[in-house]
């Protein structure tokens, strides 16, 4: 279409102007895009520039503030279980410095500008965590005082309580020495009277004395075993208390009988049961460490059983209770005992001068005095050691109580002693004892103070974990405070960059491809994106990733310092955490200090089998010889060799190749414990384990002293075992086993029972005995019942007697394996002596005697009473019965070298022996014939010849041998079988 224009509008709207108008159009929304594009640039920077400047800087100081809290927390409790003054003196000033460093970095992050409330916070936690430090320092310096005093005190206890027996034995000695000599020197006539009379009288209040001081003992070893606190001290107090209960009840077994003597024979008893009886207080405290022990060994906090506890407590009150019983019960024996003795006196010397009679109650009140001071020292020195040991602060006071009766005792008795230097040093010497027990200085006021302050320190060291744990809640919310504001600015540019874009697409469509080029080319790849992977590695760094790498450190703008001031937040959360492997080695020293006080031997190997760690003890106890070669490292193959080329094990001495290899195999795969025999003569108890990584612990444990006592056990066991197998010739060794293992009571008892029995004599005993010399005969017979009683054993037989040439047998008692294997045992049995008969016989023949022996046998099966017959001072395990008696006559009716059984044993055995029918014979006793049978052999013997034929059906019976047939038995034989042949045809 063709307009018309003037040449003037043809000039201003050309294309060149329209070129200049697009190009100032494009650069002036190009000029609107680049100032919109400074504005975002500008929000940028001042986002990251508060990250770095504000919340990097907080985060940092407060991750360094939590680790120090941490490491307060951490090393508190090693300052109250300091053991010296020097250990607590170190643990503190570690403390004080981290302390310093924890008020240094509260006052850096106070700079950072955390908010005031929060500032007035942390001050206050770093205030209170000093103040509680510094007073759990000073209960622990005060504890740890106390307790050196209190074992200076215990020492001089045991050396006051040793140099008072030192002066008080002699005394007694003396004492009772110059009443006996006095007593015979001025009693002339009557010395032998009144010289039984006191000593009759001194015994028993020696013994009754004997029974005060060791049911006082015995009383303060129930105490000590309430209050151990290890189940390896609790069998030597129980071995202790044993012996004192002996020592108790043989005492008050040669007691004479008196009117409390019930009493007190009762109250002993019941005093005696709390730790012997079933469930008693060993066992009880045994099992209460144990269990606590295993709780601690699985990371289990819990308390024992409260059972456990509450009945030891029962038996702790219970023991108290019985034991005040006793003295209360043996206090006036002794004074009625003394009574008596003074009267006694009086009466049977009423002849004897003014001056014996004041000699003898003189003596024996002195020696009174000075045997109930013994007892009441003994008394006075056990509740002194055991208020040393006491952990509960609520029993002190009772025990100082019974220890006031016990000192004012002491008191009264030292008063009515006589002048002289010997007693004043007594006094002295007891007065130091007890007052070993007054006053705060005593070992009642030191341990109670011990103990409080022990309690203070546990108190202030909770405290301090409080006031770490609230540090670290305030350290958590400044760090999560930093996070937010970080997350905020960096939400603030993306919006920013959000929002610069729509206005770049509206400004102008033109320019849309270059916007859209800068956004793509620089924009995204140059800022968004840097500032994403940064914030990404603040998260990283928050959640605790110290492996992350900071993009962007070597640019130089905002985002470059940004990335460089993570770089230095990433730097020292590395620094802390090496601090922290620092504190983990720390730690491991202290563990290593705590194995190197353990008193056995001790050695942990890693899954390589090299050596990790072991005390001194494992290197002195194992390998004294080369003690300086043990090194972590060493493979256990490595140390243990040397230690068999060194000779040090005796038990590789003979063959140590064996032995090395079984021992590396016992160590790689323990399944126990095992003992050691060592070449200086000490035995080892090694007890080995494997850990959850694959190590092996182990510990070691000197049991010389054990297997002493085991070998005394042994050599007295041998003895008496040599005994036993003397006194088991005199029995059956079914009966002697039955006896000995518990099985049958030794009492005047019967049973009926099915037995099987054997009678055997020998035939023509008489006239054999009138053609031998006695010892020849005795010989003779000697050895013909040697070889039929070991035959009988050999098969399970139950040997009741001999009488003279005759042996009375019987099966079913006290074992039995049935009645019908009983039978065939004792039916193989004569089969067994019949043919070791025949060989004797000929050995007999061959050494000179004319007519050797030969036996008649019978065997019967029925019922007998079975059992234990005699007194109760002399019995015999026998049998009686009907049954008895026709196995007698059975003997008595059979011919020499035969066997002859009743049907009831027949019927038993005929399956598997072979026997031919006797015919019936007339039995005295019994009314009515009894059926015999005569044994041939066993069908298994009579099998070995190949044409041995025997069959027996119910309604079969076929035993043939052809070879043991004449001629003329054959051809009979033949006949029968073909006739019997056509007759089973012919049925069919």
């Amino acid at each position: 279409m063709i307009t018309s224009e003037t040449p003037g509008e043809r000039k201003f709207f050309g294309i060149r102007a329209k070129l200049i108008l697009a190009f100032c159009a494009m650069a002036g929304l190009t000029m609107i895009a680049a100032g919109t594009a400074e504005y975002g640039f500008f929000v940028v920077a001042r986002s990251v520039e508060r990250i770095t400047s504000e919340s990097v800087p907080t985060m940092t100081v407060s991750f360094r503030l939590a680790e120090k809290s941490e490491e307060i927390a951490a090393t508190a409790p090693a300052l109250m279980t300091s053991n010296t003054q020097a250990e607590r003196i170190l643990e503190q000033t570690e403390l004080e410095a981290r302390a310093r460093e924890l008020a240094e970095l509260t006052e850096a992050l106070i700079l950072t500008g955390i908010p005031q409330a929060m500032a007035s916070t942390l001050e206050d936690i770093r205030d209170l965590i000093t103040t509680e430090l510094r007073k759990l320092n000073e209960a622990v310096e005060e504890r740890l005082q106390l307790s050196a005093q209190r074992k200076m005190t215990s020492a001089e206890i045991s050396a006051a309580h040793a140099s008072f027996a030192e002066a008080l034995e002699p005394l007694v000695d003396d004492a009772v020495f110059n009443l006996i000599i006095s007593g015979e020197e001025l009693t002339g006539q009557s010395a032998a009277a009144i010289t039984s009379l006191v000593e009759g009288g001194v015994s028993t209040i020696n013994l009754l004395l004997t029974v005060n001081s060791e049911a006082n003992l015995a009383a303060g070893l129930i105490a000590q075993a309430t209050s151990v606190s290890d189940p390896l001290l609790v069998q030597p107090i129980r071995e202790r208390f044993d012996a004192t209960s002996s020592a108790v009840r043989q005492s008050l077994r040669q007691l004479p009988d008196f009117e409390e003597k019930q009493s007190l024979l009762l109250a002993a008893d019941l005093l005696l049961q709390v730790g012997s009886g079933e469930g008693n207080i060993f066992e009880v405290r045994e099992r209460e460490l144990r269990e606590l022990k295993v709780s601690a060994d699985l990371g289990d906090d819990s308390a024992p059983s409260e059972l456990l506890s509450a009945k030891r407590e029962i038996l702790a009150t219970t023991a108290q209770d019985v034991h005040a019983d006793l003295l209360n019960i043996l206090t006036p024996v002794v004074d009625e005992a003394t009574f008596d003795l003074v009267i006694a006196s009086e009466n049977v010397t009423t002849q004897s001068t003014e001056a014996i009679r004041n000699l003898i109650d003189g003596g024996v009140s002195a020696l009174q005095v000075l045997l109930s001071l013994r007892a009441e020292a003994n008394l006075v020195a056990g509740l002194l050691a055991e208020a040393a040991s006491l952990s509960d602060p609520t029993l002190i006071q009772p025990l100082r109580e019974r220890f006031v009766a016990a000192a004012d005792h002491i008191s009264r008795q030292l008063n009515r002693l006589p002048e002289g230097d010997e007693w004043r040093t007594l006094e002295e010497r007891a007065e130091r004892l007890t007052s070993h027990g007054i006053g705060d200085d005593g070992i009642f006021g030191l341990r109670e103070q011990e103990l409080r302050q022990f309690a203070t320190a546990e108190r202030l060291s909770q405290q301090a974990r409080m006031s770490s744990v609230a540090l670290r809640n305030e350290v958590a919310e400044l760090v999560l405070l930093a996070q937010s504001s970080s997350d905020q600015a960096a939400l603030q540019v993306n919006e920013t960059m959000g929002e610069n874009e729509v206005i770049m697409l509206l400004i102008t469509a033109a320019s849309i491809l270059g916007a859209t080029l800068i956004v793509i080319l620089y924009v995204t790849p140059r800022v968004v994106r840097p500032l994403e992977n940064i914030t990404q590695a603040m998260i990283d760094l928050a959640t605790g990733d110290t492996a992350v790498d900071i993009p962007g450190r070597d640019r130089g703008d905002e985002l470059g310092r940004m990335a460089q001031a993570l770089g230095v937040f990433r730097d020292t959360a590395i620094e802390v955490q090496k601090a922290n492997l620092k504190e983990i080695d720390e730690t491991r020293r202290r563990l290593s200090d705590a194995i190197e006080s353990i008193s056995e031997a001790f050695s942990l190997y890693d899954g390589e089998d090299r050596l990790v760690v072991c005390n001194s003890k494992y290197r002195s106890l194992l390998y004294p010889a080369m003690a300086d070669e043990i090194v972590p490292g060493m493979t256990f193959e490595a140390i243990i060799r040397r230690a068999v080329r060194s000779g040090i094990i005796k038990d590789a001495r003979d063959d140590p190749e064996a032995w090395l290899a079984k021992r590396v195999a016992q160590h790689r795969r323990p399944s126990g414990s095992h003992i050691q025999q060592r070449g200086d003569g000490r035995w080892i108890l090694v007890s080995e384990r494997k850990t959850e990584d694959g190590g092996t612990v182990a510990v070691y444990s000197d049991i010389t002293e054990l297997k002493l006592r085991e070998r005394e056990l042994a050599e007295k066991s041998n003895a008496l075992e040599q005994l036993s197998n003397q006194l088991a010739k005199y029995l059956s060794p079914q009966i002697y086993e039955s006896i000995f293992s518990g099985r049958q009571e030794v009492k005047l008892t019967s049973r009926r029972k099915k037995l099987t029995v054997f009678f055997s004599d020998i035939a023509g005993f008489t006239e054999t005995a009138d053609r031998l010399e006695s010892e020849e005969l005795t010989q003779l017979l000697n050895h013909y019942l040697t070889e039929m009683s070991r035959i009988a054993l050999d098969h399970g037989a139950t040997i009741d007697k001999y009488v003279g040439d005759a042996i009375v047998i019987f099966f079913g008692d006290p074992e039995s394996q049935g009645v019908k294997e009983d039978a065939l045992a004792c039916v193989k049995m004569a089969i067994a002596m019949r043919e070791r008969m025949r060989d004797l016989q000929v050995m007999w023949r061959d050494s000179g005697t004319e007519k050797p022996l030969q036996c008649r046998i019978g065997i019967n099966t029925g019922f007998c009473t079975v059992g234990n017959f005699g007194s109760e001072d002399r019995m015999d395990y026998t049998i009686i019965g009907g049954g008895v008696n026709l196995a007698s006559r059975l003997e008595s009716a059979s011919t020499p070298g035969e066997i002859l059984i009743s049907y009831e044993t027949y019927a038993l055995v005929k399956n598997e022996i072979d026997c031919e029918e006797h015919g019936e014979i007339t039995v005295k006793g019994i009314a009515y014939p009894v059926a015999t049978y005569q044994v041939v052999d066993s069908y298994a013997k009579l099998d070995k010849s190949p044409r041995r034929i025997h069959e027996e059906h119910p309604n079969l019976k076929l035993s043939l041998d052809p070879d043991a047939m004449s001629a003329g038995e054959r051809s009979r034989a033949a006949e029968v079988l073909r006739r019997a042949l056509d007759q089973v045809s012919d049925a069919d």
